[in-house]
């Protein structure tokens, strides 16, 4: 809008326009044109000028081809003037007819070539048109008649970066920096281009000059401290940070920048204490700690292998649990922490006090039970399940583990009550395959076969690959004597997927056992034993095998084994003492 009603005020029937910026006459040549301009009459100037603002009014509207025929109009009066041609220029470019475009914008510079915005016009079209040589010639030559004007330099110097010319872009903001003297935006834009060009040297010089204009802009300050670590100018860095914090600058950046400092120096020992000493500061503000000690997390899970890391950072989370024992956030990031040190006794510790500080943290929650599952604590797991089914309602993972612990402490009931609650609230696919094929597991230990069956076909039909599921429906087939063939196919496919487990490999001998094909009966249950298998289930399944292949001394052996490992199958007696 502005430059539409720019463009209306130079309509030379009324006033040409000026710089924005006055210079000098001693600084500035200023153009004139050669062209002979025909005079009009006081009608012809009166019925142009009515075209001219009809067409202005209408590319204000938006409708451009209304506007270029009005213009157009205009232009047939009074061919000669500068806005007309200007105007038409302008209108041509956002119809994107380029050529007519330059070809009126050459025409507003020849007849007016000191209205530098006439330049900078001719510039544009030829950007948009993707000639950005000819932009870059159309401003040297707009700077060549105003060259102390910051306006085109600016421009000049940014069309300059535009087109990935960094250097010479930068080359025009020392003119501008010349002329109008240092300015903190001008450094911006430089380094900008040094970076560009991966010019670390020239990058630092630069907000070397910024923060000796703003010596307390803890931005800048940030800037130059990582420049000096990248240059690896550790001694710069430290002097820059340690000036900064001593005139009283104590931003975060400033104290991660310091902290980062020590880190990379492995001056452990001084990070550490640093960091201790905010986070026993009253002064600093607690949003500043947590920070600090994101960044501390980052840096240890950058090099969590290393020792001194390890150590150190321990004692930082534990230094900044200790001083804030009721602030959630500092809990949950110790529970963190400990939990990839995989230190289950303390993120037990810190996760049962984030929901007791922040029942409402969900992710917490669910470290929780599962981190109680993978410790075999069923029985907290229970204790906390009404509890966590209240702060976290219809949360698919905890009713999953709820269910999985009522499961192991033989409580079926409870049990097949959870995951089919797990199954009724949203979950990826494959997850809810996994409750399915467990839910299909626990039917079956309820002896609730046609349930069983339903639920091993949702998993199924959710997941093809849960393996699984695969076996375990296979294999409770099998052990039913129903659908071998069907069995078989899951198992082969089962296996296909982990060929070296043993619980699967198990499964499609025993297939093959119901099927009457003895010898690869043994085969697969063999290769089972040999995977690790030493369950008194496999071990039974080779004894049986070798009693169908008339072996009595190997099938005898078999069972004395399974007996040894589950005494409880006291039927195994009979056919040991038979």
């Amino acid at each position: 809008m502005q430059r539409l009603i720019l463009v209306l005020l130079t309509f030379a029937l009324v006033t040409a326009c000026s710089s924005t910026r006055e210079t000098s006459s001693s600084d500035t040549q200023i153009p004139v044109s050669t062209r002979t301009v025909a005079e009009y009459s006081e009608e012809d100037i009166m019925r142009a000028k009515s075209f001219y603002i009809q067409g202005i009014t209408a590319f204000e509207m938006q409708d451009f081809n209304t506007a270029l025929d009005q213009l157009t109009m205009s232009y047939i009066i009074v061919p000669d003037d500068a806005g007309v041609n200007f105007a038409l220029a302008d209108a041509y470019m956002y119809l994107s007819d380029f050529t007519n475009a330059v070809f009126y914008a050459t025409e507003a510079i020849d007849i007016d070539p000191a209205n530098k915005w006439y330049h900078v016009k001719l510039a544009e079209i030829y950007i948009r048109d993707g000639q950005e040589a000819n932009a870059v010639t159309a401003l040297e030559r707009a700077t060549s008649y105003f060259p102390k004007d910051i306006d085109l330099l600016i421009i000049k110097a940014g069309t300059l970066t535009e087109i990935g010319e960094y250097k010479a872009s930068n080359d025009v903001y020392e003119r501008i920096a010349a002329i109008s003297g240092p300015d903190l935006q001008l450094y911006f834009q430089q380094y900008r281009n040094y970076v560009m060009l991966e010019d670390v040297d020239g990058a630092t010089k630069i907000m070397e000059s910024a923060v000796k204009m703003e010596p307390d802009n803890p931005t800048l300050i940030q800037m130059l401290g990582n420049l000096y670590l990248e240059d690896e100018q550790y001694e710069k860095a430290l002097e820059l940070y340690e000036k900064a914090l001593g005139n009283g600058i104590t931003q975060p950046e400033i104290k991660i920048g310091l902290t980062d400092l020590y880190i990379q120096q492995g001056k452990w020992d001084e990070a550490t204490a640093f960091i201790r000493e905010m986070i026993e500061d009253p002064m600093v503000l607690q949003p500043v700690k947590n920070e600090l000690m994101q960044f501390v997390m980052s840096q240890f899970m950058s090099d969590s292998s290393s020792p001194a890391m390890r150590h150190n950072t321990m004692t930082i989370i534990e230094a900044y649990s200790e001083a804030f024992p009721e602030d959630p956030d500092a809990l949950a990031l110790a529970a963190d922490f400990y939990l990839i040190i995989e230190d289950d006794e303390n993120a037990l510790i810190k996760l049962r006090e984030t929901v007791r500080l922040m029942p409402e943290n969900e992710p917490a929650w669910r470290q929780l039970v599962q981190l109680y599952y993978s410790e075999s604590q069923f029985e907290e797991i229970i204790a906390i399940s009404d509890e966590a089914e209240r702060w976290v309602p219809e949360d698919a993972f905890i009713r999953f583990f709820i269910g999985m612990a009522y499961s192991f402490t033989d409580d079926t009931e409870n049990a097949i009550s959870w995951l089919n609650q797990a199954t009724e609230v949203p979950a990826r696919p494959n997850f809810k395959s996994v409750v399915w094929g467990v839910l299909g597991d626990t039917y079956q230990q309820a002896d609730n076969w046609p349930q069983a069956v339903n639920a091993y076909e949702e998993a199924i039909a959710l997941d093809p690959d849960n393996s699984t599921a695969l076996n375990n429906y296979a294999y409770y087939l099998s052990v039913r004597n129903e659908n071998l063939q069907t069995a078989y196919e899951m198992s082969l496919r089962a296996v296909s997927m982990e060929p070296n487990n043993s619980s699967y490999l198990d499964t499609l001998g025993w297939i093959y056992f119901k099927k009457g094909n003895y010898a690869k009966a043994r085969e697969h249950i063999t290769a089972a034993i040999e995977n690790g298998g030493n369950s008194a289930t496999i071990l039974e399944h080779m004894g049986d095998v070798y009693d169908k292949l008339d072996d009595s001394e190997n099938a005898l052996k078999w069972w004395e084994q399974a007996f040894e490992a589950d005494p409880s199958r006291v039927y195994l007696l009979d056919r040991i003492e038979g």
